[in-house]
């Protein structure tokens, strides 16, 4: 069965505000929030960062530098730092990441981002924006890998 995030009552701590992100979003998806980033410089010179095209199928150096500046802010490596440190605490092998899948699920639910689960048992699908371009696709595994300890 493939279900959407629950709704619930929020717990959202000051840890956890992310409310710029929709504006930063907002942003990185609109051309024309970007249009006049892009125009001549003060020296006359015309910027190297391609122009969005029709489609909107070009990368633009400001969406990347948009994402890194987010990305460094204090507050959002404390958090990642936090997620990353208590997903290592349990480890769980293939198929059966239960906990982590939870733990996941939980963080989306505090950002208020919507998903689908389960996917292949224990997998999430996440998506941010608004489903046109330009798009930026982030794969990663939560398993652990088995280790056997020689004594």
């Amino acid at each position: 069965m493939i279900s959407s995030s629950p709704q619930k009552a929020s717990t959202k701590s000051p840890d956890h505000d992310f409310s710029y992100l929709k504006s930063a979003v907002s942003s990185l998806t609109n051309p024309a929030s970007v249009e006049s980033k892009n125009q001549s410089s003060s020296s006359g010179m015309k910027s190297l960062v391609p122009d969005f095209d029709a489609d909107g199928r070009v990368w633009r150096r400001e969406w990347s530098e948009e994402i890194l500046k987010i990305a460094k802010k204090p507050e959002n490596v404390k958090w990642i730092k936090s997620v990353r440190r208590r997903i290592h605490e349990n480890p769980e092998l293939a198929f059966e990441e239960v906990e982590t899948s939870g733990l996941i699920r939980r963080e989306l639910d505090e950002l208020d981002i919507s998903y689908r689960f389960p996917l292949a048992k224990t997998g999430i699908r996440a998506m941010v924006g608004t489903g046109n371009p330009p798009f930026v696709a982030i794969r990663a595994d939560m398993d652990a890998l088995p280790i056997e300890v020689l004594l």
